[in-house]
């Protein structure tokens, strides 16, 4: 499957973590919410779990461990082995290498929606090669959002447990910059012309707007499609133009074109795009050095989903002390997402049973709170914030984000609606863009290659 259709979402570098820090916070609330003894009915479980992952540092490891302390707390004769690559991309991989091989690991994560259900139409016809079981037997779907149960379903059956909700249309920014500059921050009703402005203010005052690291093109197609488009046209209309409903030619997709070059080029929007309200090293950076700008106070925002949020705080940040957050502006309020989740391999043996136990952990309020409170996203059980065992989990950006979840028209990530290797190119036309006529050359690729949603 493609860089574009499955979206490397999660890709952290290695750093340094307090670890001493971290294991005795970690300790205290598995204990919280656990409870210090153990379970007797559990201790007779023992064994391996094979689990794969793309969550190999930072915020993203440290809630992955929380969640597994807390099933370690229950079952303490049970080792989990993640089986981890740095990035989606390389997991994917692996997990096709070991279906050739037959040896999937035990439990693997995937992005909801169509990421997660090509496991189970695995030849792309039907159910009978899947590659996971339905979970209903072993996992009660009842307790999640409707909304995820649906994308984690097919012909009835659930297949899936979600681990947490990431809203990814977020506007992430450095408090101290504005503070320092005296310009007001960013807001949640913000329109897009009001944040033109903002830009053009920031700039101003020698400061770079708006990080981006684009050396892996999904970041602009992020910023583009699943920030600028769903807050001009609105959830509905965004998922139905991934769903090849709609037509490149429609007027929203031109307002998208444009504000992105608008972004990228600046006002005259010269053919050397060099204008524009990014870094100028963007093309050559990761992501992650998008955030580390706004964290080192150098540049003021960053469009990225939030698990930022996570990224920041395993650094030292503290939200809403350091860095704010807002829905990406524009004038419908939206929620674009996308949610974790880990499946059931289709095999037999002891680590199956051991396997479908921790799934059993991971729906668990337990599990979902004390993951999400590292993960910086929001928990997947359809449960208010207050009714969790420790409700102090969530900080008020997190509350925030819950209620906007509650509130907002919802979206799916185009890494949930995209059911094949369709516009494998958009990335990098749209990282390209900066030659001649950058709007016809997004345009053309559109027109020519959007034909291909229509045949899913």
């Amino acid at each position: 499957m493609s860089e574009f259709v499955t979206k490397v979402r999660f890709r952290i570098p290695v750093f340094e973590l307090k670890r001493a820090v971290f294991c005795a916070s970690l300790l205290a609330l598995v204990l919280a919410a656990c409870g210090s003894s153990v379970d007797d009915g559990s201790t007779a479980s023992s064994g391996k779990i094979e689990l794969s992952s793309w969550w190999t540092s930072g915020g993203e490891a440290d809630a992955l461990n929380a969640a597994l302390a807390v099933h370690k707390a229950k079952y303490p004769n049970v080792t989990v082995v993640n089986l981890a690559d740095s990035t989606a991309t390389k997991a994917r991989q692996q997990l096709e290498l070991k279906v050739l091989e037959n040896n999937l690991p035990d439990t693997f994560q995937t992005n909801i929606g169509a990421d997660l259900l090509r496991w189970v139409k695995f030849n792309g016809i039907d159910t009978s090669e899947s590659k996971i079981e339905p979970m209903q037997a072993t996992v009660s779907s009842s307790g999640f959002y409707d909304s995820l149960v649906a994308k984690a379903s097919l012909d009835g059956n659930f297949y899936a447990v979600p681990m947490n909700i990431h809203r990814i249309n977020s506007l992430f920014y450095s408090k101290k910059v504005f503070d320092d500059h005296k310009i007001g921050y960013p807001t949640d009703d913000m329109t897009l012309d009001e944040f033109n402005s903002l830009c053009m203010q920031i700039k101003a005052a020698k400061v770079t707007p708006l990080a981006l690291g684009n050396h892996e093109p999904w970041v602009l197609q992020e910023l583009v499609f699943e920030d600028i488009l769903p807050g001009i046209a609105g959830a509905a209309y965004y998922e139905a133009f991934w769903q090849g409903l709609k037509s490149p030619g429609d007027s929203v997709i031109d307002q998208t074109i444009q504000e992105a070059l608008w972004l990228r080029c600046g006002p005259a929007k010269a053919s050397s795009c060099n204008d524009g309200f990014f870094n100028g090293d963007a093309d050559t950076m990761e992501w992650t050095d998008a955030l580390d700008l706004v964290q080192s106070n150098q540049v003021a925002m960053v469009a990225m989903g939030d698990w930022a949020k996570g990224y920041f705080e395993s650094n030292g940040w503290q939200a809403d002390v350091n860095f704010g957050v807002v829905q990406f502006p524009g004038t419908k309020k939206v929620f674009i997402y996308t949610a974790d989740t880990f499946s059931l391999t289709a095999k037999s043996g002891p680590s199956h049973t051991l396997a479908a136990q921790l799934l059993q952990t991971f729906a668990s309020v337990e599990s979902q709170g004390i993951f999400n409170h590292f993960k910086g996203s929001i928990p997947a059980l359809d449960v208010d914030l207050s009714q969790y065992p420790d409700p102090g989990l969530f900080d008020s950006m997190q509350q925030q984000t819950f209620l906007t979840w509650k509130n907002a028209e919802q979206g799916l990530a185009m890494s949930g609606l995209l059911l094949s290797d369709a516009l494998t190119e958009l990335g990098v036309t749209l990282m390209n863009a900066t030659v001649a006529d950058p709007k016809v050359s997004i345009q053309t690729y559109l027109d020519k290659n959007y034909p291909t949603l229509r045949k899913l």
